[in-house]
Formats: C-alpha cells, structure tokens, sequence
C-alpha cells in the first residue's frame, strides 16, 4: 500500500533548459554539489538558491528510481516544495 504523496512528502520537481523541459515530475529528494559542497534538498526544505557547475544533479524519485544529470551551468531555486533547475544561463 503506497503512502499518499502531498507536499510534505514529495517535491515538485522541473529541470528546464532554453529548449524545454528535460525533466518534470514528482520527487523524494534532489542531491548536488555546489561551491559549499555536496547537499541534499528534501520535503520542507527552507528557500533556497545555489548555482551547480559541471556537477552530478541527481533526482530520486518517488517510486524511488534516480536519475543524474549533469549541466555545465544551471541555477537551482526551492521555494514552498518546488525545486526549478535553471539549465544553461
């Protein structure tokens, strides 16, 4: 029995680039590296905006599968659960 996903258990998710959406979806955690180091963004997290450089950006998921990305330059914001990654400016 899956427990219900709502906005304190899960993120938003949207990776976007000048071409489109590269990925979009729901998401229990994102993980990169960034200027201070490696860093984690879960469910609540505070406001939050980092630069991510020729780093791993990794996506786990809800149904607990990851993904990792990796972009030259992106800028990341979370704000009320919702993670954009700015890929590309």
């Amino acid at each position: 029995d899956m427990k219900a996903v709502d906005e304190h258990t899960s993120l938003s998710v949207h990776i976007v680039s000048s071409e489109g959406v590269i990925w979009d979806g729901l998401a229990r955690s994102v993980s990169s590296i960034n200027r201070g180091g490696p860093f984690d963004v879960l469910p609540q997290h505070a406001q939050f905006i980092t630069m991510i450089a020729d780093a791993p950006f990794t996506v786990q998921s809800i149904s607990g599968e990851a993904q990792t990305f990796t972009f030259h330059r992106a800028v990341m914001h979370v704000h009320n659960n919702t993670v954009v990654v700015y890929v590309g400016i």
